[in-house]
């Protein structure tokens, strides 16, 4: 198994770091290298509202447009979708099926917001939301297997593209 070219075993099969696991991937490997961008920030909660919902391409475009705002390679996308703000305001009272009542979240099933994750070069996606994209529930119909959050496929595993959340 391989993440962005990182092997998590040795070359006789045994784990690499004494137990399996993505250590590539540690917070402490980019503070130690450091990550830096110009940051840009898209209001998903203004734009969409505070109910949870995908946002896909077209969604996206027309935010895009609305707010002036054009996505330039090595750019880090900030998603402000009012999550976190919920979390607080709630305090102890979250309730268990919050990600999915609350919130706007890309669609990882939208093909072309794949497409443009993958073309407009940004280096690292941010949102203040659990998952950066939206948790659908089960498949859609007639698609047999298929990864649970595409993005995090797309962006992790293919083009290695940081992820940030909460």
């Amino acid at each position: 198994m391989q993440y962005n070219g990182h092997s998590l075993l040795k070359e006789n099969g045994k784990p690499r770091y004494g137990e399996v696991g993505a250590w590539n991937l540690g917070m402490e490997n980019m503070a130690r290298h450091c990550v830096q961008g110009r940051g840009v920030m898209l209001n998903m909660k203004r734009r969409f509202g505070e109910a949870s919902r995908p946002v896909g391409y077209d969604d996206v475009m027309r935010l895009l447009d609305a707010d002036g705002i054009e996505i330039e390679p090595g750019d880090i996308v900030c998603c402000y979708t009012g999550y976190a703000d919920k979390l607080l305001e709630l305090g102890d009272d979250v309730p268990a099926d919050l990600p999915r009542t609350h919130c706007p979240a890309f669609d990882g099933r939208d093909e072309k917001l794949l497409q443009w994750i993958d073309e407009c070069g940004m280096a690292v996606l941010v949102s203040d939301n659990r998952a950066v994209e939206f948790e659908h529930t089960g498949l859609p119909d007639g698609v047999a297997r298929g990864p649970g959050l595409a993005i995090h496929e797309l962006c992790l595993f293919k083009l290695g593209i940081h992820l940030g959340e909460m």
